[in-house]
């Protein structure tokens, strides 16, 4: 399936991304920061990137600009469990600044959560880059 780029400061969402995907046949990558998250997408290039939006160093808007600067039409789906008001529109706002990202609130549902998966990777395939089955 697609390589993907999971960006959480929080381990036990990390993880629970990790099984979720792996399970769905995804190559998953694993980042602590919106740093280190940056440094794995360059060296790897994922097909997708899930990003929290809260985090230390480097939160969720700044990891979002770090990687589109590199690959303008990456796919990204962002993630929040904030549920204050300025949480909440941020992540309503994201799409409209940056075109082509999604966003889920935390918690979500397992099938949520792929449904979301897939339609971005349908929708960041070029044709020519489409696998053959």
């Amino acid at each position: 399936m697609a390589c993907i780029l999971v960006i959480d400061d929080e381990s036990m969402v990390r993880q629970l991304l990790d099984n979720i995907l792996s399970r769905a046949g995804h190559q998953v990558l694993l980042a602590a920061d919106g740093v280190e998250g940056g440094e794995l997408f360059r060296q790897e290039l994922p097909a997708l990137v899930i990003t929290d939006m809260s985090m230390p160093r480097r939160n969720g808007l700044e990891t979002i600009q770090d990687i589109r600067s590199c690959d303008p039409d990456a796919g990204i789906l962002a993630i929040s469990g904030t549920s204050s008001p300025a949480g909440v529109d941020l992540l309503s706002t994201l799409s409209h600044t940056f075109p082509g990202v999604r966003t889920l609130h935390k918690p979500f549902r397992r099938r949520e959560l792929l449904e979301v998966v897939d339609a971005l990777l349908g929708e960041s395939r070029p044709p020519w880059k489409a696998s053959v089955t």
